[in-house]
């Protein structure tokens, strides 16, 4: 004997269709994976505020310590106690959500530190929420300090943007714990706004799924009545 469809299984696709319509955002950050311009230089698009930042190169075919996590290259500090390289991202297009305080924000990317014992150095990402003019800083936190030794390790965090947000400065640091260099190496760096729900095919689907249920019941009811 066939079974008969089940109303959930009707407005599984539907509910599945709602959350898959959200508007998000792609990387708000340019340049995440260091892989621009080259090998050996200043990654585009961020700004050295202390230390020598490099794209550094680690490939299956030439690696310095290691292999890049995304691509052909990722960020090294190079010399320096502590190392800090900030990227502001213009995030004025979610302006009347964030002053609504109804804008969340996910900052993602990948630590991994050289094997030099129990005092290798390590890195952390720190964002904060600047006004307009970039002279005000609304808002400020950082990831836990990481030590991921021969291996890259998540590193991230949300946060929520208080009203007149309209930039968030990324940092990436690197504290040197022994060594000459400061081998807190990061990459596939990314800041990306959670998605907004669309109420208005929030609002047909629900007609869409309240028809359904008043004609399972009106069925049923006529063939109780038979």
């Amino acid at each position: 004997m066939k079974k008969p469809i089940g109303i959930h299984t009707l407005v599984l696709p539907l509910l599945i269709l709602g959350y898959g319509c959200s508007t998000g955002s792609g990387n708000l950050l340019v340049n995440g994976n260091a892989e621009a311009p080259k090998y050996d230089s200043m990654p585009k698009g961020w700004q050295n505020i202390s230390g020598m930042w490099i794209s550094l190169e680690g490939d299956s075919t030439h690696h310095d310590y290691g292999f890049a996590k995304e691509g052909k290259y990722y960020f090294f500090g190079g010399n320096g106690l502590l190392c800090v390289l900030q990227q502001d991202a213009d995030v004025q297009q979610y302006a009347n959500r964030i002053d609504d305080g109804k804008q969340r924000f996910f900052v993602n990317g990948s630590e991994r530190s050289l094997d030099q014992g129990q005092l290798s150095d390590q890195g952390m990402l720190k964002f904060e929420c600047l006004d307009v003019t970039k002279t005000k800083i609304l808002y400020s936190d950082s990831t836990d300090t990481l030590m991921s030794i021969g291996k890259w390790r998540a590193i991230a965090d949300t946060f929520s943007a208080p009203k007149f947000t309209r930039y968030v400065r990324v940092q990436l640091i690197a504290f040197r714990h022994v060594g000459g260099d400061n081998d807190g190496y990061f990459d596939d760096i990314s800041l990306t706004a959670f998605p907004s729900p669309n109420y208005s095919l929030v609002i047909i689907i629900v007609a869409v799924i309240l028809a359904i249920i008043v004609g399972v019941i009106v069925c049923f009811s006529k063939k109780s009545k038979k």
